[in-house]
């Protein structure tokens, strides 16, 4: 069983990976409709009294009978080959501030995601990875381009038991100058501003969520970034608390 735990977060599986990369309607492409904006700011906390998502903020995409939620916040739990909980916002930021509030997941091959990401496949995102307690990645892409390699990976060394062993703060604090990525109130990576294509510069929803990178089916290269296959055992993740801020 894999369980994602978080005041707010985003999640998604391994027969959802595409779902994590992928919009309704791609702005390159198409014309598409317009962008509900926030607008304004944001917070919501993940509590037993809660029985879903609030629909007017939240659209959950995959695994709804995945999620639970108890004092400690909405708990999202993978246990078997294909599962994944993804979570989205019903409204798009263009620049502004996000955070969450969330224990991740502690099995091996399990990730643990919240990002940005916009109809043209602009992306912000955290990824930590389950079992990993040094570390945790974060990484930037324009219009979808997946080859961009411009991944970080910020040390949980002084965290006791890394990412998964307690509740932690990921934010993005983002605007037409400048990136920056905070853990707990500090700032460990900054980006600056370059090009469209390259730096993201368009409308963007949030997502958050759990799924498998380490699931048999997927390509070897994957399941090795992952750590390894999937320990569906300690496939859960908890979100306490999500923060959106009015765009600059």
């Amino acid at each position: 069983m894999s369980r994602f735990l978080a005041t707010i977060a985003l999640l998604a599986s391994a027969t959802n990976v595409l779902a994590q990369t992928e919009t309704h309607c791609d702005g390159r492409k198409a014309t598409c409709p317009p962008n509900p904006a926030l607008g304004t700011t944001f917070e919501t906390e993940f509590n037993a009294s809660m029985s879903e998502f609030d629909p007017r903020f939240f659209n959950v995409t995959a695994g709804s009978k995945l999620v639970s939620f108890t004092d400690d916040g909405a708990d999202m739990t993978i246990s078997s080959q294909g599962e994944s909980v993804t979570v989205m916002t019903a409204f798009y930021i263009f620049f502004g501030r996000a955070e969450m509030i969330f224990k991740a997941a502690p099995g091996q091959g399990v990730i643990s995601t919240m990002i940005t990401l916009s109809d043209t496949l602009d992306e912000i995102d955290w990824e930590i990875k389950g079992g990993n307690t040094s570390f945790i990645s974060n990484n930037y892409f324009g219009w979808g381009n997946l080859e961009q390699n411009f991944g970080e990976e910020p040390s949980t060394e002084d965290w006791e038991g890394g990412a998964m062993g307690g509740f932690h703060n990921y934010t993005f604090d983002w605007n037409e100058e400048r990136i920056e990525y905070i853990m707990d109130d500090k700032v460990v990576r900054t980006v600056e501003y370059q090009e469209p294509g390259i730096y993201p510069q368009t409308p963007s929803f949030v997502r958050f969520g759990i799924w498998a990178a380490g699931d048999p089916d997927l390509p070897e290269g994957t399941r090795e970034w992952a750590g390894g296959d999937t320990d569906f055992d300690k496939g859960w993740v908890l979100f306490r608390q999500y923060y959106d801020s009015k765009p600059y």
